[in-house]
């Protein structure tokens, strides 16, 4: 039979040669959870699986969650893997994984997510090939754009590619469609994986101000500024009323006087009278003779891609026993 003994009121001596005076307990504090230097919120934790790796000062910088020894998003959609920069200001990176594979970008989760504590965002469709540590940008295999940027005040970006090229998703569907904060718009075209006019002769780039006017338009031969076959100069800008603004004519980026004969650039006022020309007859080539405009060459480049980018298929990861 055991006799219990009765408790007493803490610092009150309960016998023995140490408990001569009154004793007060012991203070405990607890240890500051790090936190990431960039002033991001830390989105992980230990007990959804997630361990934490640290800089030299303590700072909060990478949280990865495994599952079976592989990346593996949490089961409330948390990414594996959080980057958190290490820059005040800098961004978070989330990168969203299943069974160690990068996710794909389909339904509501991208592959990578960026943000900011300004509010900036961007996030990111595509894959990683075996061994190499970056994002190569596709769309998802629903069709979501491979990149949607925000500065987090309205401008967005909106960009489709195909194998990590920008590339219209279909046939007339822009590459790349930029909306500004004033609701203005700027269109790309990538027919062929590189920023180039449409087969049936769109300009490669327009440009519409808030009302829906055209405002510009650019056209391009293999990603360079380029005059059209027919002569439609490489630049033309629009007064709000359509009458033409300004012409600048260019043979593969650089500005030279067209075959027709007129001026490389044309500045045009608003009753369409012109207000300043610049001729550029010749180029100076420092490693041939003058290229002169009466010599200029059609539209021609060797490496011009002239078929849409396939996009590319990622094998399923070969798994060792476990």
């Amino acid at each position: 039979m055991s006799a219990s003994q009765a408790r007493v009121l803490k610092g009150v001596p309960a016998a023995g040669q140490f408990a001569g005076t009154l004793h007060g307990e012991a203070a405990t504090t607890l240890a500051p959870v790090p936190q990431p230097s960039n002033g991001m919120p830390r989105l992980g934790f230990a007990a959804a699986g997630y361990t934490d790796r640290f800089d030299e000062d303590g700072n909060l910088i990478l949280q990865v969650r495994l599952e079976n020894g592989r990346p593996h998003d949490a089961p409330d959609g948390t990414a594996a893997v959080i980057r958190y920069s290490k820059v005040a200001g800098g961004a978070m990176t989330e990168s969203f994984y299943a069974d160690g594979v990068l996710h794909d970008g389909s339904g509501d989760k991208p592959s990578e997510r960026l943000t900011w504590p300004s509010g900036r965002s961007s996030i990111s469709r595509g894959f990683r090939r075996p061994h190499m540590g970056y994002l190569t940008q596709q769309d998802s295999p629903d069709g979501q754009p491979a990149s949607v940027q925000s500065d987090g005040a309205g401008d967005v970006l909106t960009t489709h590619c195909a194998n990590g090229h920008r590339q219209d998703p279909a046939a007339g569907v822009p590459a790349m469609v930029r909306v500004l904060v004033d609701g203005s718009r700027r269109i790309l075209h990538s027919p062929f994986g590189t920023l180039a006019d449409l087969p049936d002769g769109t300009p490669s780039e327009r440009h519409f101000d808030p009302a829906g006017n055209l405002s510009a338009e650019f056209r391009r031969h293999n990603g360079s500024f380029w005059d059209s076959e027919d002569g439609e100069p490489s630049q033309r800008h629009y007064w709000p009323d359509g009458t033409v603004q300004k012409e600048v004519f260019r043979y593969k980026d650089r500005i030279l006087n067209p075959p027709s004969g007129k001026p490389a650039v044309t500045e045009y006022a608003a009753d369409g009278s012109v207000i300043r020309t610049d001729s550029r007859p010749y180029l100076d080539d420092p490693y041939g003779p003058d290229f002169r405009f009466d010599q200029r060459p059609a539209r021609s480049w060797r490496f011009a891609r002239t078929e849409p980018v396939e996009r590319h298929i990622p094998e399923a990861p070969q798994r060792k026993a476990d």
